[in-house]
């Protein structure tokens, strides 16, 4: 006689919940490793970045057109060192405001401000930033470019050598005979072509 246990006392699981437990793991360990997702995100967006141009906005003031600038000076005097002011506001008819930004990928972005004031149509007085001068500005806003040294353009006497054992001249060849001349029948005058 054979002995078996009755069914309900075996611990047997369904076949169902095998995969199904086998896929909850599987979403919980991907949750998990989205979890360090911010900090990859930012290392990325710091390692690849887009391209970001200079921005060059207002009037370029210089320090040699600031010492040209003198009391007295009518407004179109003022106009023709400086250029036409950024800002002229209807509300303050006797002020000129020349306002200057540049801003550059991973650089403080560079301010400078320069007001004028007028009484009627004369300059009164100005007042400002410290201004660059010409050459501070443009030393400012270049680029450093990378030097290279130029390849050496003259030939010793043994690699001119060299050269024409590699390279002999090519042999004289015969002149060719110039090709024969065309002839074409001539036009005729009472075919309509010419008329």
């Amino acid at each position: 006689m054979r002995h078996t246990l009755p069914r309900e006392n075996t611990l047997k699981m369904p076949r169902i919940f095998t995969p199904f437990f086998a896929s909850l793991l599987l979403c919980a360990t991907s949750l998990l490793g989205c979890a360090n997702v911010p900090s990859t995100a930012q290392a990325l967006t710091t390692t690849f970045s887009p391209y970001q141009p200079d921005v060059l906005q207002g009037n370029v003031i210089t320090r040699e057109q600031v010492a040209a600038l003198k009391v007295g000076m009518d407004r179109t005097q003022v106009e023709q060192i400086l250029g036409t002011p950024l800002l002229q506001s209807v509300f303050h008819a006797q002020r000129w405001d020349y306002y200057f930004s540049f801003q550059r990928q991973g650089q403080a972005i560079q301010h400078r401000r320069l007001t004028l004031y007028f009484e009627g149509t004369q300059l009164a007085k100005f007042e400002g930033d410290e201004m660059p001068s010409e050459a501070e500005f443009v030393n400012a806003i270049a680029r450093p470019s990378k030097t290279v040294d130029p390849a050496s353009l003259v030939a010793s006497p043994q690699v001119l050598e060299a050269f024409a054992k590699k390279n002999p001249p090519p042999a004289a060849q015969a002149p060719q005979a110039a090709p024969p001349k065309a002839s074409y029948p001539p036009l005729q005058s009472g075919s309509g072509l010419l008329q």
